[in-house]
């Protein structure tokens, strides 16, 4: 389902969203409800150009919401099945989250830092039977953020990653 698969996250409006679709993209990606607020674009513009693109590409809900009645009525409301979490979010909100919504497609961020390989195989170990996939992404020291920092993380933790995996991996950052 992954293989040689390409999302783009951060549209900033429907032209753009449909030239990417134009482009082949397969999904695209919305961040949304994020901790630091830094949208690209509005609720209701996402879930408008969600509406148009649906039919023709994979939209993606992009957060850290770590409830699952909020992750669900999210969903919901954007009319998107794909999330993608960030963030820490409780093993038993991942179960809720598939109680309220079985047909919801988990994507869980792997944060990756220094040499954290120990702890994010713990994680996946975790989460293996509630996430359909896993995606890894970059932590910055200097921002404390998580996720879409511009940094280019330690790919060997990635490649280990990919490697023991027992679901896809999506690799993310530059």
């Amino acid at each position: 389902m992954f293989k040689n698969i390409i999302q783009i996250a951060g549209v900033i409006d429907l032209e753009e969203a449909l030239m990417l679709v134009e482009r082949g993209v397969d999904y695209i990606g919305f961040p949304l409800r994020l901790k630091d607020g830094r949208e690209d674009l509005s609720e209701e513009d996402a879930k408008h150009i969600i509406n148009e693109i649906k039919l023709k590409t994979k939209p993606v809900l992009i957060t850290y919401l770590n409830k699952a009645r909020d992750i669900s009525d999210f969903c919901n409301y954007l009319g998107v099945n794909i999330v993608q979490l960030h963030g820490h979010i409780k093993r038993i909100e991942l179960e809720r989250l598939k109680e309220l919504n079985p047909q919801v497609f988990i994507i869980k961020s792997l944060i990756i830092k220094n040499d954290n390989y120990d702890e994010l195989t713990e994680l996946i170990n975790d989460t293996k039977n509630l996430a359909d996939a896993f995606i890894t992404d970059t932590y910055d020291p200097e921002t404390g953020r998580s996720g879409a920092t511009g940094k280019t993380h330690n790919w060997d933790i990635s490649r280990k990653i990919v490697k023991t995996s027992p679901k896809p991996v999506i690799l993310a950052g530059v």
